[in-house]
């Protein structure tokens, strides 16, 4: 094999680490950006419904003082009866409303920034071909399910996937699925009970936000790259370890 050739190859190998690593870095900041732009529109949002959630306090501090006051419970019921009123139905919307972002939680308001970028999106994540440096490979099977799905357009999706006619469908894993997700993503308050469908728009920008942050943490890597590749591939094996760490110990002037 001639220098030149050798050289070509390195070259090209070189090259394509940086263009992943690039690919990499550009998905991780597009995505930080729309969580930005969600953090910012919350933040309005609880300026701009500040009066609603006054109102809730006030209304909670009526109920409960209607409810204190002496008489029997007929006469307590009566009198908080008398604060709610026809406004019941109304109450629960605002108080759904407040809960919904309790705890600065801006997952909701991250479809409308993330559906401009969803064709680059989509192109990136599968440029990179990601990998769990675990054995848990569910995050790795639903982005799978999610380019499965990449067409839909629909506003929920199926957790189960048909295997064979003879055999039952295949529940999808959604244990990576983040607490602050889980309600948008499945319409639940809970986990005890399976999922049989998914809100599409929020799984989809759940799945790519827990790729980004995975990246981020090398929970997930990407071959061929560098700056995001398996981290297990740069450690030197035990073997090697054994026969070299004396040597090397001397080399750098530590005597036991």
């Amino acid at each position: 094999m001639s220098p030149n050739y050798t050289l070509t190859v390195c070259l090209i190998s070189v090259s394509r680490s940086q263009l992943l690593d690039d690919v990499a870095e550009m998905f991780i900041k597009r995505m930080l950006n729309i969580h930005h732009k969600a953090k910012a529109a919350l933040e309005q949002y609880q300026a701009d419904h500040q009066e609603h959630a006054d109102n809730l306090i006030l209304t909670l501090r009526e109920v409960v003082t209607a409810y204190q006051t002496e008489g029997t419970i007929e006469d307590s019921f009566s009198k908080v009866d008398a604060v709610l009123g026809s406004r019941c139905e109304q109450v629960l919307t605002d108080c759904e409303a407040h809960v919904s972002h309790a705890g600065n939680n801006y997952f909701s308001f991250l479809w409308p920034f993330y559906k401009r970028h969803r064709a680059t999106l989509f192109h990136l994540i599968k440029v990179v071909k990601f990998h769990c440096a675990s054995a848990d490979k569910a995050l790795e099977e639903a982005f799978h399910f999610l380019v499965d799905n990449e067409a839909k357009r629909g506003d929920w999706l199926s957790t189960l996937s048909p295997t064979n006619l003879m055999a039952p469908p295949k529940q999808l894993d959604l244990s990576w699925t983040p607490p602050g997700w889980w309600r948008l993503v499945t319409g639940q308050r809970n986990r005890e009970a399976y999922p049989e469908q998914l809100n599409r728009r929020h799984f989809e920008v759940c799945l790519f936000s827990q790729i980004m942050s995975e990246l981020e943490s090398a929970d997930l890597y990407v071959a061929g790259n560098s700056q995001y590749a398996d981290y297990r591939d740069q450690l030197i094996p035990l073997e090697q370890y054994d026969k070299e760490v004396a040597a090397y110990g001397e080399m750098l002037g530590f005597t036991q």
